[in-house]
């Protein structure tokens, strides 16, 4: 083996050795350091609580909401309404209906999900600016949030 040969495998060795434990530890992931301590948390739900229809099983999230007020069309392909009771999610289908609880105040609010988003580490929801004032959050921007799917659309039979 020449010399080069071994630099480089002890190289990748020191490297692959200090990588794995950062891709297999347990502790908090770097979305929560980002998003300055808030986690993001699945929260079962009581028998009494329950989604309507779809596949989703029952849960409820937490964690930041932001809102938004400009934009054309939406990722549904519907035109944006800023005064629509609508939000933005990463994963939730479209038509989802979803209250949405300010943790700071105990406001809440039943928004619609047409949109895609946020991108932001940390956040869970963006609402419509119209869905923001409903629970008190426009001046502060960003606020702690429960979110409960109320139900989503049900699936096409044969697909």
């Amino acid at each position: 083996m020449t010399f080069e040969r071994l630099i480089v495998k002890r190289v990748a060795s020191f490297f692959a050795s200090a990588l794995v434990p950062l891709l297999t530890c347990s502790g908090p992931s770097f979305a929560d350091d980002v998003a300055g301590g808030w986690k993001t948390t699945v929260i079962p739900m009581t028998e009494s609580e329950s989604v309507a229809t779809g596949s989703l099983r029952k849960h409820a999230l937490e964690g930041i909401a932001s809102y938004y007020w400009h934009g054309e069309k939406t990722a549904s392909g519907e035109p944006f309404d800023k005064r629509a009771l609508t939000a933005a999610h990463r994963t939730l289908p479209f038509n989802s209906l979803v209250r949405v609880t300010d943790r700071t105040n105990g406001k809440s609010v039943v928004v619609r999900i047409n949109d895609r988003g946020p991108f932001i580490a940390g956040r869970v929801i963006d609402l419509s600016e119209a869905a923001a004032e409903a629970i008190g959050m426009t001046r502060r921007g960003l606020t702690p949030v429960s979110l409960e799917v109320l139900s989503t659309p049900e699936k096409s039979k044969g697909r």
